[in-house]
């Protein structure tokens, strides 16, 4: 594979990366993570045949203690570990993370491939970007500090190895050996995948080829022995007795016996209704006829499903039915099995992430579980919390029944959808890779093109008109008139009331202790951003004297936020419809909103979250619209742009590791150690990110000859020092110049769209609305209004900068701070992979999906 293609995939992988390392210090979920110290202590300290004997607890096979065991002696060799257990063993428990986090990126490789085998370059980027940006992935192993990722990574190996095993029949054995060899570890490390075995073992009978099937036999018959001698081979490493499979099988009785339960707060079908933490073993019966108990039935219909699934594969006999054969397996287990805890749904999540190379049910899939797990993680975690606290009046058996209960629904409907559809599909399939020709294979296009709204095209309008001076007077008019209506006798009640008793009093606290170091407010929760701004605000009306320490002196900045949300208000609406009408009347319904009002008169943070979500969505907006046509960096294939990217990065390194140690210096400490190290983390990563986009925008593109410009729907004109090329959305090549009047391009769909590109490659963008012009040298016009690519540098700048400040104002900012940045990031990643938007219309989705999510 090519150095170019190569590039976005180590880029979204090393995005991955940093975004795990910047939660490797977190406490997480203790009672795991504490488990995985103690074990590698033990292994540090004991051989591992005498691992068992000296554990006060294990209920793991042996396969996970073998990385432990290497994590031991590292840690044993490491700098001051020694010392580590005076502190709480800080760097041992980042270190047992690592393992964890480093097979998160192997498994977004492995997807990658696979999915490369069956669709387009940018599906398979999709399909990587989905698990390695996960927050659901990120969630079980940088911050839970859980394996899954390990076991279930392994499971996902061995299928690479089972689809590639027909690739070329001299390494058919070879391949499939290799395949059972890391099913068996996955097995050793946890039993969770056993069902997908019956289907690794119905394999060499999925073809109508004699010869091949008892090339996969024979196959088969190997792998199955050398796992076999794996496992005993490990097994003996911590049992050294002739017993050794029979200890074996009694660690996985004891592991499934540990807890016995309807659900270990999982969200399955035994969660749909009843309660978690509920024993499984009560009998049942229907009308005095006994039906024995629920984990009984638990395992018969895991048995019913499992043999539906084989029997299907063996019908359809192709790859995508394994894979799909796969997945639903792993989901059958945690949807219809009894004891199950809520990280047991992993291996449905990770392997539906190859099944978005064959359309939209895998990037269905995909989203449900990642959504569904999600919550069942946090709500976990608010458990171990509740427990900890022991919280008196909460049912901890369950605390969200409003999440959990239709959570857990969606989990079974998925669970009865995909197997509908497995079931009753084609049997067909998908082409074997090497079968399948480049042009069937799936591109973004056609995986988007269920999910598009309606038309295909999307209005240039939209964004591009401007205020006039009737607007910025409206605009003015509407703030000026919410701050009077606001201000006036905000000064009662005198006295602090509601929040403001926390509030008003860090801002007071400020001032008293203005000088002084290692303080902290009264008021830790939140981060300091809106209790620095009720400060200022006191401030202004003499502090602590006259009206500063007053009703007046709290609560005025909130009001000229307040004020200053309407005429942001009427902006973003009138940028939105056009219409002046529309945006004064959506300026006039916030300023006479009770809520908003209220909010506007009280010195608490919301006022102040809302004015910086609505801002910093009102920035990714604007720069959304002004990369309709973009110049892009070029690619650092040239020695001048690889030495000028690499002495920008250089230098910002240099600066971010000066922020860092400056940090604990720029300002008050709040919330003690643990949040400076945090502060120190962000402000280098937000250094670095800094860097990064002055090299890419700014210095690489002054030094390099190559240039590129791209228009909004996907075309694009590579402009080298030789040659200048168009390439069309549709993927073809041409050549741009000569003298013929005849255009190069044409296409025309029967929505109303028409797209001409001339030999000067000027993209003429014709919809029943409007007409736009994108022309090679970076600029646009619609009507009168021009557009510039270098409009968009400084929504580049500002959407950073009212997202960062979002982030600290209060910690339920982070949310909508986390969905704007999400969308951003497949805007990025769309955009690297040089294909049209993924949702039809590409300027209107985006914004739907975030305005849906706020």
């Amino acid at each position: 594979m090519s150095r170019s293609k190569l590039g976005p995939l180590a880029a979204i992988l090393g995005v991955g990366l940093l975004l795990r390392l910047l939660f490797v210090g977190s406490q997480g979920f203790h009672s795991d993570v504490d488990t995985f110290v103690a074990w590698t202590l033990t292994l540090r300290d004991n051989p591992p045949w005498m691992f068992y004997a000296k554990s006060s607890f294990a209920d793991y096979p042996p396969g996970y203690f073998v990385v432990l065991w290497v994590l031991a002696k590292i840690y044993a060799l490491i700098p001051g570990s020694a010392n580590d257990g005076a502190h709480g063993y800080p760097m041992l428990h980042a270190l047992v993370k690592l393992p964890a986090i480093a097979m998160d990126l192997v498994n977004a490789g492995v997807v990658y491939t696979i999915v490369r085998r069956y669709a387009a370059q940018g599906v398979a980027l999709l399909a990587a970007a989905l698990l390695a940006l996960n927050p659901a992935a990120i969630y079980v192993s940088a911050y839970w500090g859980q394996v899954d990722s390990v076991s279930w990574g392994f499971v996902l190996i061995a299928l690479w190895c089972l689809l590639r095993a027909g690739d070329d029949p001299r390494k058919t054995v070879s391949r499939v050996t290799w395949a059972w060899l890391a099913f068996a570890f996955s097995l050793l490390i946890k039993p969770q995948a056993a069902t997908i075995g019956v289907l690794f073992l119905a394999y060499p009978f999925a073809t109508g080829d004699s010869a091949v099937r008892e090339l996969r036999l024979k196959a088969t018959g190997i792998g199955v022995v050398s796992s076999l001698a794996m496992a005993g081979l490990i097994g003996l490493i911590f049992h050294p007795a002739a017993d050794v499979f029979g200890w074996l099988f009694g660690r996985y009785a004891f592991g499934s016996g540990v807890y016995a339960y309807n659900s270990v707060n999982a969200f399955n079908l035994y969660a749909m209704r009843q309660q978690f933490w509920q024993p499984d073993s009560t009998p049942l019966s229907f009308f005095g006829l006994p039906l024995g108990s629920l984990s009984l039935w638990g395992i018969a219909l895991v048995a019913a499903a499992t043999l539906l699934i084989v029997g299907r594969y063996l019908q359809r006999r192709d790859d995508r039915a394994l894979l799909e054969g796969a997945m639903l397996s792993a989901l059958a287990f945690f949807v219809l099995a009894t004891r199950m805890h809520e990280r047991y749904v992993y291996g449905a999540f990770l392997l539906s992430m190859p099944l978005v190379a064959f359309g939209r049910t895998g990037l269905i899939s995909s989203l449900v579980l990642t959504v569904t797990m999600y919550l069942n993680l946090a709500y976990s975690l608010a458990y171990l919390k509740v427990m900890d606290a022991h919280t008196a009046g909460v049912n901890a058996m369950d605390l969200w029944p409003a999440v959990s209960h239709p959570a857990a629904f969606a989990n079974v409907a998925l669970f009865f959808w995909l197997g509908y559809q497995y079931l009753g599909g084609v049997a067909e399939g998908a082409p074997s890779a090497e079968r399948a020709p480049e042009e069937k294979k799936t591109d973004l296009a056609s995986l988007a093109a269920p999910l598009a709204r309606g038309r295909a095209w999307f209005d240039p309008r939209e964004g591009i008109v401007a205020m006039t001076r009737l607007d910025w007077l409206l605009a003015a008019a509407f703030t000026l008139g919410a701050f009077v209506v606001c201000v006036l006798w905000v000064q009662y009640p005198s006295a602090r009331y509601f929040d403001e008793i926390y509030y008003a009093r860090a801002g007071e606290e400020y001032i008293k202790h203005l000088n002084v170091s290692g303080w902290g407010p009264y008021e830790f929760t939140h981060p300091p951003l809106t209790k620095l701004l009720i400060t200022l605000s006191m401030l202004m009306f003499g502090g602590l004297h006259g009206a500063g320490n007053t009703g007046l002196g709290w609560r005025f900045m909130n009001v000229v936020v307040g004020a200053l949300m309407v005429g942001l208000i009427y902006a973003f609406a009138k940028r939105l419809t056009g219409s002046t009408f529309f945006a004064s009347l959506a300026a006039a319904m916030l300023a006479l909103d009770g809520l908003h009002f209220a909010q506007s008169r009280i010195a608490t943070p919301e006022i102040t979250v809302a004015f910086l979500s609505l801002l910093t969505l009102y920035t990714f907006y604007r720069l959304w619209i002004a990369t309709q046509i973009a110049r892009r960096a070029p690619p650092l294939r040239e020695r001048p742009a690889t030495v000028a990217f690499g002495v920008t990065m250089a230098i910002g390194v240099v600066v971010a590791v000066a922020a860092w140690f400056a940090a604990p210096h720029l300002g008050p400490v709040l919330m003690g150690t643990e949040w400076v190290t945090a502060a120190q983390a962000v402000l280098a990563v937000w250094t670095l990110v800094l860097f990064w986009l002055l090299a890419r925008v700014v210095v690489v593109p002054r030094v390099a000859a190559a240039r590129e410009v791209s228009y909004a729907e996907g075309t694009r004109v590579l402009d080298d020092v030789s040659s200048r090329t168009l390439a069309t959305a549709e993927g073809d090549l041409v050549s741009l110049g000569g003298s013929s009047r005849k255009p190069l391009f044409s296409a025309e769909t029967g929505d109303g769209l028409k797209r001409t590109i001339d030999r000067d490659g000027t993209l003429t963008y014709a919809t029943p609305v409007a007409t736009a012009t994108y022309r090679a040298d970076a600029t646009a016009s619609l009507a009168e209004t021009p557009l510039r690519a270098r409009d968009a540098r400084l929504w580049w700048f500002a959407l950073p900068l009212a997202s960062a400040l979002l982030a600290d104002a209060k910690w339920n900012g982070l949310f909508d701070f986390g969905v704007i940045w999400f969308v951003a990031a497949a805007v990025a990643v769309q955009r690297w992979i040089r294909r049209p938007a993924l949702f039809g219309n590409p300027y209107g989705a985006p914004l739907d999906v975030i305005a849906a999510a706020m």
